[in-house]
């Protein structure tokens, strides 16, 4: 079974093609140097792409804004001051951000 390649795959081989068209003749040395270079950078990006995953990973168990919507019918039907308080905070958050944007 053929397993598709990573992105972090087909990047170190296109990079390591790269650098093998632009030595040319150059010494082995310097081959070994700007290859373990590439390598550093690839590691650099995998390991941001790691903490990105786990990052995703961690905003995955909490819930979605339609799961936390779809609560609020029942939880105003069994606090209706909620509602209310909710409504006082909105119309005084308006009117400052009003008084803030009027001209002086």
């Amino acid at each position: 079974m053929a397993v598709t390649p990573t992105v972090i795959q087909r990047l170190r081989e296109v990079l390591g093609n790269e650098r093998m068209k632009c030595i040319g003749m150059q010494p082995f040395e310097f081959y070994q140097q700007a290859q373990g270079l590439t390598y550093d950078a690839i590691a650099a990006v995998e390991q941001e792409l790691a903490a990105k995953d786990a990052e995703i990973a961690e905003l995955r168990k909490r819930p979605r804004l339609d799961e936390v919507l779809s609560y609020l019918p029942s939880v105003f039907a069994r606090e209706p001051a909620l509602l209310e308080q909710i409504g006082v905070e909105m119309r005084a958050l308006y009117a400052e951000k009003a008084r803030a944007e009027a001209p002086k």
